[in-house]
């Protein structure tokens, strides 16, 4: 496997089953689990550009991708956001940008993915909130839901569920957080990411 995946993993809990927990029930959350939860459940105000100030390639891409989300030219915005993740490849922003984009272009089953991974490797972004100009339009968030909530019926896989629970969240929606978080739990009950996201996004 990729040793940046196994690396970014190592912030979760170990999941029942798990060598480090095996025998012993549901494995608490580890310490440096619990300092990360103190740290981000101060919520800040919602980002309002994932763009920084300097004149830089890395910045011009970001910007040319935020204006083609506000004009609703998503595949347009996840070109943007692509470029930009080139040109930085360690910045995790130009990734919450795609997944953006992915949601408003219907790449459903990728933004869902793409989510997960995301919050697996930078957990500082989990309780991150956007403001609306940095989101699929309104008419497109309400086409999401419909999606999501058919392939909620049909997939035994969690990612559906947990990018309907993303979209409650951002959207300040707490019943569409409990019902992701819900579904996601009854497919997967051991996730380790779950319970960091439930205490996260509703407590």
């Amino acid at each position: 496997g990729d040793p940046e995946r196994r690396s970014g993993q190592a912030w979760l809990p170990a999941a029942p089953g798990d060598d480090a927990g095996e025998g012993e029930g549901e494995a608490p959350m580890n310490e440096a689990v619990e300092r990360l939860l103190e740290k981000l459940d101060a919520q800040g105000p919602p980002m309002r550009t994932l763009a920084g100030d300097a004149e830089a390639e890395y910045n011009d891409q970001m910007r040319r991708g935020e204006r083609a989300m506000v004009a609703g030219r998503y595949f347009d915005a996840e070109a943007r956001f692509i470029a930009a993740a080139v040109s930085a490849p360690t910045q995790p922003l130009p990734r919450v940008g795609q997944i953006h984009a992915q949601m408003g272009a219907g790449l459903v089953r990728t933004a869902a993915t793409n989510l997960r991974n995301l919050f697996v490797d930078h957990p500082e972004l989990i309780a991150t909130r956007y403001l609306p100009t940095l989101l699929p339009e309104e008419a497109r968030l309400v086409w999401l839901r419909e999606r999501l909530e058919e392939m909620i019926g049909l997939a035994e896989t969690p990612e559906p569920a947990l990018l309907m629970a993303y979209l409650g969240y951002q959207t300040g929606n707490r019943e569409l957080v409990v019902f992701g978080l819900d579904k996601a739990q009854a497919r997967t009950p051991d996730d380790p990411l779950l319970p960091v996201l439930r205490r996260l996004w509703l407590d």
